[in-house]
């Protein structure tokens, strides 16, 4: 079965309108992240940061939405973003969240102005991120 197609089975609104068992998801998740399915990877992320069908664990969470993130999905950008930016990564986080906001969604873009414009004191780059989308929004 294609990774596509676990994903499509599990869906993220699984777990919200209870559908789908959380570890049945879970598990379609892992299986889609190991093949490379970087919408898998971050909802497996999203899965250990929330505790849906496994233990909380932050750092495994962190771990998957980095490589989410690094394969190009721009919601694993954002959440990267956002671990580095609880981490005190802020030149780092500028980074990511520039290129999720760059890539995604409208909603996705609302969300970064949204937590740029919160977070850019904490350097001049989150600064120069927050300038150019007050510009495009």
């Amino acid at each position: 079965m294609s990774s596509d197609v676990v994903c499509t089975i599990a869906g993220g609104a699984g777990f919200a309108g209870d559908r789908v068992d959380p570890a049945v998801a879970l598990a379609l998740y892992r299986a889609a992240a190991h093949q490379g399915h970087v919408r898998a990877m971050n909802l497996l992320g999203r899965c250990h940061e929330h505790a849906w069908g496994t233990a909380h664990d932050s750092e495994i969470a962190a771990d998957w939405y980095r490589r989410s993130a690094e394969g190009g999905y721009f919601r694993g950008q954002f959440n990267w973003a956002s671990v580095l930016l609880a981490r005190g990564k802020a030149d780092e986080a500028a980074h990511w969240f520039e290129r999720a906001a760059t890539q995604g969604s409208a909603g996705v873009r609302r969300a970064t102005l949204e937590a740029v414009a919160r977070a850019r004191s904490q350097s001049p780059q989150l600064e120069r991120v927050w300038q150019a989308l007050r510009v495009q929004a």
